[in-house]
């Protein structure tokens, strides 16, 4: 039996910045709900100058004292296929992604070769179409429609965005990691209802 290809997204995914995008925009002056720190909804909530910050400290120094997703490691290990690691980030961020990953020995699970740093979101495509990826989970929405149609993209939702977003109706949604593993072995699982369908 060959096993699926899965490409997982990093940030937002895997670690979980969400703490410290708390702090960082109330230092800044914005008191933000957990749910506005999402990926596809933060900028919303802050200036532009502000976001920036956030943005540049988040993928800086503080990556490597982020935790993981709850779930995001022990879940990894348990999925049964091929696992790559597409990620968009700058090229002087990949090294304190890079710490990160040895600090929590992710290369246990995902080899450091099937690691892949792209510079902007529609890169994934490319790598996603190279190697055969057939599901693709992402955090953002906006990344998930640049991957082909043939790939079953999930999107990642935590905070419920999609009761506040419109998800395409093709991407579907896991609000955990458990319940990503449910969606890829084709477990029972609660639908998640999408707005706007």
């Amino acid at each position: 039996m060959t096993l699926p290809r899965i490409g997982i997204d990093f940030d937002g995914v895997i670690i979980d910045h969400r703490p410290h995008k708390l702090r960082l925009a109330e230092a800044l002056g914005f008191v933000l709900e957990p749910w506005q720190t999402n990926a596809n909804v933060m900028e919303r909530h802050l200036e532009d100058d502000s976001y920036r910050s956030v943005q540049k400290s988040l993928y800086g120094e503080l990556t490597v004292q982020a935790p993981p997703v709850k779930d995001a490691l022990e879940t990894l290990a348990r999925l049964p296929a091929e696992l790559y690691v597409i990620s968009a980030r700058r090229p002087e961020n990949v090294a304190s992604a890079r710490s990160w990953m040895a600090k929590h020995r992710l290369h246990d699970i995902v080899p450091e070769d099937r690691v892949i740093f792209c510079s902007s979101g529609k890169d994934k495509r490319e790598h996603v179409e190279r190697l055969g990826i057939s599901i693709f989970l992402d955090d953002k929405i906006a990344y998930l429609d640049f991957l082909p149609e043939r790939v079953r993209r999930v999107l990642f939702d935590e905070d419920d965005v999609m009761a506040r977003l419109a998800v395409p109706p093709q991407m579907e949604t896991a609000a955990s990691w458990p319940e990503f593993e449910l969606l890829v072995s084709g477990g029972e699982r609660e639908p998640t209802r999408r707005s706007g369908a």
